[in-house]
């Protein structure tokens, strides 16, 4: 199985991450654009995550539809922001 990881920030540390865990020949990080993500095929990812991310994007809903059009069917989303409240 091979697992492809989207990380926008901090790349180094994921990079890092997957390396202490054995698992950095399984993973792709990319640096894009969260509207847009152009230079990522169609259904070739099986996780996007965006931490503290979409509060930050003009076009949420665009956004959104360039997750859904990444991801592999079966493939998942995890999305985080911080709260004011």
């Amino acid at each position: 199985m091979r697992v492809a990881v989207t990380a926008i920030r901090p790349l180094d540390h994921c990079r890092a991450v997957a390396t202490a865990e054995g698992l950095l020949d399984r993973c792709r990080f990319v640096l894009a654009s969260a509207d847009s993500l152009a230079d990522i095929e169609d259904a070739s990812v099986d996780v996007v995550t965006a931490r503290s991310v979409l509060i930050y994007v003009k076009d949420k809903a665009e956004a959104l539809l360039a997750f859904y059009r990444v991801l592999r069917p079966g493939g998942g989303s995890v999305c985080s922001s911080r709260s004011t409240c």
